[in-house]
């Protein structure tokens, strides 16, 4: 890849508020990309987007929202439509994993799962791909932990 093929790409990265999510905002926007960061945690957010910000000398925008519910994922799109209008690449790097015996796993569990680690990187996905084929380029990375298997 050369050295500036990221510079001024558009960026989201879901779960950026998380350890692994948080280093590869940082990796894109030393790269040279517009990122638009996205996680649960408001407070970790708002450091995210300060110390992007501090680091360029012009705002940098995030969004909190939680995964687990569909309407805040629309909401998601629609902020990063409104910021960036589309983007050129996707980092689906949410998760949730929670530890506890296969028996003693409710189905509020389960949901909560399956809407963070598969149909929010699904409907994100979705939301951005037609864009990304019409720019004739765009990437969309998906992140999962040894916990998938």
């Amino acid at each position: 890849m050369k050295a500036n093929t990221l510079q001024d790409k558009r960026c989201l990265v879901t779960g950026a508020t998380g350890g692994l999510g948080r280093e590869i905002t940082l990796a894109m926007h030393r790269a040279g990309c517009k990122v638009f960061p996205t996680g649960r945690n408001s407070a970790m957010l708002d450091n995210l987007t300060g110390q992007l910000t501090s680091m360029i000398d012009r705002p940098s925008h995030g969004f909190a929202a939680d995964l687990r519910n569909p309407i805040e994922v629309e909401a998601l799109v629609a902020a990063v439509r409104k910021e960036f209008g589309t983007i050129d690449i996707l980092v689906n790097c949410a998760g949730v994993f929670p530890v506890r015996p296969f028996l003693e796993t409710d189905n509020d569990t389960l949901d909560a799962c399956m809407q963070v680690n598969v149909i929010a990187p699904y409907l994100i996905s979705r939301a951005f791909a037609g864009d990304m084929i019409k720019a004739g380029w765009g990437r969309i990375i998906n992140i999962a932990s040894s916990s998938a298997y």
